[in-house]
């Protein structure tokens, strides 16, 4: 499809920058800097050139995705997008006079001067290419439909064959595909994709129904690898980390393991926890049963940037810059042309996000971060598009909205009050990020994990540790449950999430969601205990951990939750709410019987009871329930009597569904007083409406006789 813009509409968001691109000396004098930092530049054209993703290898070079052929594609569909097949090896397409455009190219620092000054091509006749990563003896490589491996065989870096390890990507919205491939604390890849872009990711060779629903949100994947030189990764499982946001171009994560994304259009800012379904652009997400959405990490009275679109996301940890900017999130705004600095404040189980500074603006429109990621050497570095257009509605408009001659990536050095000194070359840098993925013994492992150091600096050696490692054979190692117990939370948190590699659950007070088959009893009777307060995100990780089960064996968790409820508040108000909602909405008869032998043990908490009574109902909008056996009769006299009015209410309205004539006409009556508070009589409407009886009609037509509000009318 094309999308046709007129010249209004290119004002506004979709306005080019009237200046001529400066040249990389102008741009850096442009450039404004917190005190003690300077801008240096590591490449530009014609070296690199439409850069849109970047990856280091173990040796410090630096893996480019040029991004030539968006938005539209090639024209003709080139060889790799046919290559789902079964996941085998193919020698990699020649390429000639027409081909797609898009390609993998290797840049090098020969000199140690801290800019590249060799280019090699790596693969190229590629067609919308948006991620790389090095890992596994090769490259991995995203070009929707399909996440390729491309591995070089006889050493003189050039791809000579390439398979695709996951299919069924989704090409609906080119600004949206799947991008920013990352390596996790858990030595999982990590990437996020778009709203408005379907996917259903499999192996190559699975059917569709067999793939994974993906549109907004944090996709994960857990490869192995065998041999040494030229490894041959396979997918062991795959998954939706987290569900949510809108356009996300880029994740990453702190030193606890937590993850971050930065969103377009709505919020700006998301702490993503494993398992979590969050507010979105559109659409719904996946799982119906969540029956509520996490909010941003951004306050209310928090200042809002320049427009909506950033790309880019980086949660300091290099080491280098000074103290008061470690685990600060780092973003672009393509915009604004600039790069923002947020501080992440704890609270409870997640984040509050406080804006620091403008760390650094452009003071040009030429500039379009679309990724930010911390170098071996430390450094951030700043992957810019470098384009006058700053919208893909500007290249479907006319086929001169992008420019197919520049690219530009940045280094941004603290050099303190040395300005323009020389610093250390392109050396790797510890910790996870850089670690290699080939394979490691557990006491190695061990030794790594255990260095003796406290806190966070423990937890980054396990992380380091884990990349390494990717799996062992010897199954889950005794030294990592023995951290799972340590004194110091951040080194337990660490733990959990590592255990996830090897399969194993136990300990996992984080992810829950991410132990299938595992008992979440034990876990859930802990953080029940400990819910003192209300937090939303706990309290949406432990219904995760407990819808599917709910669903499958209600008959074991109503009698625990019915003796801890009037125990654990407010957690225990969410999950009263979400437990009732869920198995009314199983549609089956003999769960309501069940529900109402919970609601007569907790039938002295009014607060309680309402919960319950208002998620039976608001999954009764699908009809009506009936119990199978249960007899309600004495608790619908319970309810009658009840000193709270939203009891009352809320079980009269039950009752007429039920079909009880006393209930029916007392709800009518509520319809047609006049004196009634209006919202009140709009919630009567809404139940009575639902019965579909003579009655009801009739009731309902009388209303219609009346003179009433509008919105009475209305409804």
């Amino acid at each position: 499809m094309t999308l046709t813009v007129s010249g209004k509409e290119l004002e506004g968001v979709y306005q080019p920058t009237q200046n001529p691109c400066p040249t990389v000396e102008e741009a850096i004098r442009k450039m404004k800097v917190p005190e003690g930092y300077e801008v240096r530049n590591f490449a530009s054209e014609p070296m690199v050139v439409n850069p849109v993703a970047m990856s280091w290898d173990d040796r410090g070079r630096l893996w480019v995705v040029e991004l030539y052929e968006y938005p539209s594609g090639a024209k003709e569909t080139n060889e790799y997008q046919k290559a789902a097949g079964d996941g085998k090896y193919r020698p990699v397409v020649k390429t000639g006079p027409g081909s797609p455009r898009d390609r993998v190219v290797v840049l090098e620092d020969t000199d140690n001067d801290g800019k590249a000054d060799k280019r090699t091509v790596f693969a190229e006749g590629l067609s919308l290419a948006t991620a790389v990563l090095c890992g596994h003896g090769g490259v991995y490589v995203g070009q929707a439909p399909n996440l390729f491996f491309f591995r070089d065989t006889d050493g003189d870096d050039k791809a000579d064959e390439y398979k695709a390890v996951l299919t069924g990507f989704g090409l609906e919205d080119r600004h949206e595909l799947l991008n920013s491939f990352t390596w996790g604390p858990d030595g999982m890849m990590y990437f996020t994709h778009g709203v408005f872009t379907n996917s259903k990711v499999r192996r190559p060779g699975e059917k569709d129904e067999a793939g994974n629903v993906l549109n907004a949100g944090i996709y994960r994947v857990k490869l192995t690898a065998t041999g040494d030189a030229a490894a041959d990764p396979v997918v062991a499982f795959h998954e939706v980390y987290a569900d949510g946001t809108s356009n996300p171009w880029g994740v990453d994560f702190d030193a606890q393991g937590n993850a971050f994304v930065e969103a377009c259009v709505i919020d700006h800012l998301f702490h993503m926890a494993p398992g979590g379904i969050y507010a979105r652009q559109g659409g719904a997400p996946e799982n119906p049963y969540a029956y509520e959405l996490l909010p941003s990490i951004v306050q209310p009275d928090q200042p809002k940037h320049f427009r909506a679109a950033y790309a880019g996301i980086q949660i300091y940890q290099g080491g280098v810059y000074p103290g008061d900017t470690a685990g600060h999130a780092f973003f672009g705004n393509i915009h604004d042309n600039a790069i923002h600095e947020e501080a992440l404040e704890p609270a409870g189980a997640t984040f509050k996000a406080r804006p620091v500074r403008d760390f650094l603006r452009a003071n040009d429109g030429w500039f379009r971060p679309v990724s930010i990621q911390t170098g071996p050497d430390g450094v951030l570095w700043v992957m810019d598009w470098c384009d006058k257009y700053p919208c893909y509605q500007n290249a479907q408009a006319n086929p001169e909205g992008v420019d197919r001659e520049k690219g530009r990536i940045w280094r941004v050095c603290y050099t303190g009050n040395e300005a323009g000194k020389r610093l250390a070359g392109l050396s790797r840098a510890p910790g996870w990020k850089h670690a290699d993925r080939r394979g490691m013994s557990a006491a190695e492992a061990a030794v790594a994990a255990v260095a003796g150091e406290p806190g966070a600096r423990r937890a980054a050696a396990l992380w380091a540790a884990e990349a390494a490692v990717g799996r062992l054979a010897d199954g889950y190692p005794e030294w990592l449950a023995g951290l799972a117990g340590d004194a110091d939370p951040v080194v337990r948190q660490a733990a959990a999430v590592a255990a996830r590699c090897w399969g194993h659950g136990g300990g996992l007070t984080v992810g829950m969601k991410a132990a299938p088959g595992k008992d979440v009893m034990p876990l859930l009777e802990r953080l029940v205990g400990k819910s003192a307060e209300a937090d939303r995100t706990l309290a949406l990780a432990v219904w995760m951990a407990m819808e599917s089960e709910v669903a499958v064996e209600p008959e074991r968790y109503l009698p625990w939750l019915a003796e801890r409820a009037m125990k654990a508040k407010p957690l225990s108000l969410a999950l009263t709410y979400k437990t009732a909602r869920r198995l009314t909405d199983t549609r089956r008869a003999e769960n309501m019987d069940l529900l109402l032998g919970y609601l007569e043990k907790i039938k002295g908490d009014d607060v309680l009871t309402a919960h319950a009574l208002d998620g039976m109902l608001k999954a009764q909008e699908a009809g009506a329930l009936k119990p199978l056996k249960y007899d309600a009769a004495g608790l619908f006299a319970v309810w009658r009597e009840s000193k709270a009015e939203e009891v009352r209410s809320l079980a009269g309205r039950l009752a007429t569904l039920w079909g009880d004539p006393n209930a029916v006409a007392a709800l009518m009556a509520v319809v047609l007083d006049e004196k009634a508070d209006v919202a009140k009589r709009i919630e009567a409407i809404r139940t009575v409406r639902r019965l579909k009886s003579d009655a009801a009609r009739a009731g309902l037509l009388k209303l219609l006789g009346q003179r009433t509000p509008d919105v009475l009318t209305v409804e």
